[in-house]
């Protein structure tokens, strides 16, 4: 049975177990890095590594750290100016890492493009009982990665700090922490985000 063939066979059953993501997901990275793909599809492989890894090296660290390193240089340069005002894209790029929304869109067009079942992320209900399911796995796994040779940060750390159900369990609330260390002063910079899983009327696992 092909990768293609065993990914099908589980995306079309109950997700039901933190086993069931991690399984879909080392699937689904062992998929992208056989057909070279990895670059295409950015937000689910920081998923999947985020499910698969605790520490990082190499192109996708170097991306992650890298994102925080514009935004620490944009600040050096600007130092009249605070964080809400960085432009050329960086506050949105922030955002979508901040907040793994490219995650889910990431998932759908590589579902899509490789004609598998794509009820997990089409359907609100699948999908927050697959994002409760997942978040359940990254909670016990911060991921650190370690870049090199960029000026302003040398390494992240991502956390989840909290996984709350809201609204009598139709939206899931994670609390993402992420941490990153500043070449310059040793230092240390911290950002504290939410991602929103919902659903209008399937409560979440376990409510």
């Amino acid at each position: 049975m092909n990768i293609k063939d065993k990914l099908t066979r589980e995306l079309v059953r109950r997700i039901e177990s933190e086993q069931q993501v991690v399984y879909i997901l080392a699937e689904i990275r062992k998929y992208l890095e056989q057909q070279g793909q990895l670059a295409l599809y950015p937000g689910l492989v920081f998923g999947c590594n985020w499910a698969l890894h605790s520490r990082l090296r190499g192109p996708e660290a170097q991306r992650i750290a890298g994102v925080l390193n514009s935004y620490e240089q944009w600040l050096a340069e600007n130092p009249d100016k605070g964080p809400i005002d960085a432009g050329n894209g960086l506050l949105q790029e922030l955002s979508d890492n901040f907040r793994l929304n490219q995650f889910r869109r990431d998932l759908a067009a590589f579902l899509r493009a490789e004609m598998l079942p794509a009820q997990v992320v089409d359907d609100d209900k699948r999908w927050l009982t697959f994002f409760w399911q997942y978040a359940s796995v990254i909670q016990d796994c911060p991921l650190e990665s370690v870049s090199q040779g960029l000026r302003y940060n040398d390494r992240v750390i991502v956390e989840v700090v909290s996984v709350v159900p809201r609204d009598e369990g139709r939206v899931v609330k994670v609390g993402v922490k992420w941490t990153w260390r500043l070449v310059l002063t040793g230092g240390e910079s911290q950002c504290l985000s939410y991602f929103y899983a919902s659903s209008p009327a399937q409560p979440a696992p376990g409510q």
